[in-house]
């Protein structure tokens, strides 16, 4: 079968197979000479043209690769206006990353150095990326400040730290916006919220950044969790029994193990009681058995 190139409609040569349905095509026009990333939806046979420098060619990217030491993995860099996020696409056998500056892609590389497993990226079709399930987003939440500490005290990274918690700051600022002009509020985004800026407060800033980030964070935290009591009909006493269970964290941050992380997240979220243990396990065990 033939593709013309989307551009000047010449016929595009074969430039490297990777499996049946995606493949990279090069346009001949010397006048051209642009490459296409083919990908071919099975249900309707449809096939989507993408820029393959899009895929291939991304000097940030690259280099930031470099510098957290994950030349081994193959990754593709998709520049984004408005998503920061990562999945594995199984037709070209590549991680891709869309992202909007460089600490989302290095937040987004940080996954990869947390777990590098493909199979717990795998998405169904890789040019429809689906909202996440609710579930998800509350997992993400405790997955970030794994991510998020290792690039900061760990690994180091200049800048990183200050850039995050920045960017907490203008995320509480927005929650709290919502809140008191009783906008509606998605009650699972807003629990995963309540999670990581819980454990940010509690876990991940240093002693000496709590006198300038706790009393407007832990407000935030208050009125979240008035609005997330009446909206998932839950306990003050279960938000403090969770509470208590997310700081023993730092027990599983000095030794990480997917495993223990999973346990401790499926534990975690069963005091809520808002899903089964069956249904925590299925999502579970996407991302980390």
């Amino acid at each position: 079968m033939q593709f013309k190139c989307p551009k000047c409609r010449e016929i595009l040569i074969i430039e490297s197979t990777k499996e049946n349905n995606a493949f990279i095509g090069k346009c001949n026009n010397v006048e051209c000479k642009k490459s296409w990333f083919l990908e071919k939806n099975p249900k309707n046979n449809e096939v989507r043209f993408v820029p393959a420098k899009e895929y291939i060619e991304d000097p940030l990217g690259k280099r930031v690769q470099r510098m957290l030491g994950l030349n081994h993995i193959p990754i593709v860099f998709i520049k984004s206006e408005n998503v920061s996020n990562i999945y594995y696409n199984k037709q070209i056998k590549k991680f891709v990353i869309d992202y909007k500056d460089e600490m989302n892609l290095i937040h987004e590389l940080g996954h990869i150095i947390f777990n590098n497993n493909p199979k717990h990226y795998e998405i169904e079709n890789p040019r429809e990326v689906q909202e996440p399930h609710p579930i998800e987003l509350i997992m993400n939440a405790i997955i970030d400040i794994f991510v998020d500490f290792n690039l900061s005290y760990n690994l180091e990274i200049p800048k990183y730290h200050d850039n995050h918690l920045e960017q907490q700051s203008k995320s509480v600022k927005k929650i709290l916006s919502a809140i008191n002009n009783n906008k509606s509020l998605n009650l699972n985004i807003g629990l995963g919220h309540y999670i990581h800026i819980f454990l940010t407060v509690n876990i991940y800033l240093k002693e000496e950044e709590k006198k300038t980030y706790s009393k407007k964070w832990n407000i935030c935290l208050k009125r979240l969790k008035r609005r997330l009591i009446y909206g998932l009909n839950l306990s003050e006493e279960k938000f403090k029994d969770l509470e208590k269970k997310l700081m023993k964290i730092p027990e599983l941050i000095d030794k990480p193990d997917l495993r223990n992380i999973a346990e401790f997240i499926l534990n975690s979220l069963l005091i809520l009681g808002l899903w089964t243990k069956s249904d925590l396990y299925y999502k579970l065990k996407d991302v980390f058995l």
